[in-house]
């Protein structure tokens, strides 16, 4: 895969995906998704124009999601990758304490 992530909850409102990658349009994420994992019902979701647009990922390919509003526990974050690369969805269990 072209590109990694971390993700960091050290400020309790925000979930911070940092990407490594060349930032060309096949390694730029689709769309992030967040799933209850209790639920599996989408809670949030950052669209392709929202990430295209976001200043922050366009510097240094970081994107922030804004978390304050949803009940502590557990999520799954699916990382959709652009259609013209062969990467497959990422998929990672967050834990909102």
């Amino acid at each position: 895969m072209a590109f990694y992530f971390r993700y960091n909850l050290s400020l309790p409102n925000q979930l911070s995906v940092k990407f490594k990658g060349d930032g060309t349009s096949n390694t730029t994420p689709y769309e992030l998704v967040l799933f209850s994992e209790k639920s599996m019902n989408e809670v949030k979701r950052l669209s392709s124009n929202e990430i295209l647009a976001d200043e922050s990922f366009l510097i240094n390919q970081k994107l922030e999601m804004d978390v304050r509003n949803l009940p502590r526990g557990v999520y799954i974050l699916h990382i959709v990758p652009n259609s013209k690369s062969n990467f497959p969805v990422q998929k990672h269990r967050i834990i909102l304490e």
